[in-house]
């Protein structure tokens, strides 16, 4: 899988937070991203009149919510994909479709029936708002005075049965993101990563109400042992031109099982500088 797949839902999450509905001036924010084994991802993103954009060095990402769109860029291959967020669900669903097909020509005859019902019921699913896990989700404050993009902050532990999910600092001079639908986004996401173990907990009210207090500059998720931290170093207070939101000029666009198919090496790319 490539690299965006675990980095590109912890930095959009980071992203979407400041998108806000200003005509006169938008926002323009560096930061990086930093996997488990210290690699460094730089990452800039691009939010303004309801518009946000990614990017990455091998993945350019713009979702639009006003008009409910996204454009997906691969800029190593120069492609992108482009749709609406109802069009790329029955893009997905039907892609699964054409695969269901494809894998119950190899299955036995007495197991095709309890094999469809499986996958058909996954393909149903797709779209469907986000399902929190029934379990508390349990938030705490933690003494810190740290000052992030020279503002103070507040710390946060988020658990789940004596077990530690995430570090987080809220800056509560940052809140920006009165305008934004939480759950909105979530489902969203939940289209780009499906298989992101925590959407379950970011849609508890806890969490939510957490997230309304303002704007996490710092996160640290804790997978199976190992750390992912995002952190956004700069943020700036700006008019962004509108074509930073087009469909790069270079790129052949391609359908949702071409995009799938593009070629990529498995080979990840490091960006080692700060």
């Amino acid at each position: 899988m490539i690299v965006y797949k675990n980095t590109l839902f912890i930095s959009i999450l980071l992203l979407l937070l400041l998108m806000f509905n200003s005509a006169s001036a938008g926002w323009l924010l560096t930061g990086k991203y930093i996997g488990p084994d210290g690699k460094t991802y730089m990452q800039r993103y691009f939010i303004q009149d309801g518009k946000v954009k990614f990017e990455q060095y091998n993945i350019i990402y713009t979702y639009d919510s006003k008009t409910e769109s996204i454009i997906l860029v691969d800029p190593e291959n120069l492609v992108f994909y482009r749709n609406t967020l109802s069009g790329f669900i029955q893009d997905m669903k039907s892609y699964r479709q054409k695969q269901l097909e494809i894998l119950l020509k190899d299955v036995p005859a007495e197991q095709k029936e309890k094999v469809r019902e499986t996958y058909l019921a996954g393909i149903t699913s797709i779209g469907s708002p986000v399902k929190q896990i029934t379990d508390s989700v349990i938030v705490t404050r933690v003494p810190d005075s740290l000052r992030i993009l020279g503002m103070p902050s507040e710390k946060y532990l988020i658990s789940l049965k004596n077990r530690k999910l995430e570090e987080l600092w809220i800056s509560p001079g940052l809140n920006v993101n009165k305008e934004f639908s939480w759950s909105k986004y979530l489902n969203f996401l939940a289209l780009v990563e499906p298989d992101i173990p925590e959407l379950n907990f970011m849609v508890s009210d806890s969490y939510l109400e957490l997230l309304n207090k303002g704007f996490p500059s710092r996160r640290i998720f804790i997978r199976d042992g190992y750390r992912n931290e995002v952190q956004v170093n700069k943020m700036e207070e700006k008019n962004i031109p509108e074509y930073e939101f087009y469909t790069p000029s270079l790129c052949k666009q391609l359908n949702y099982e071409d995009w799938l198919k593009r070629g990529k090496s498995n080979d990840q790319k490091y960006d080692d500088y700060e």
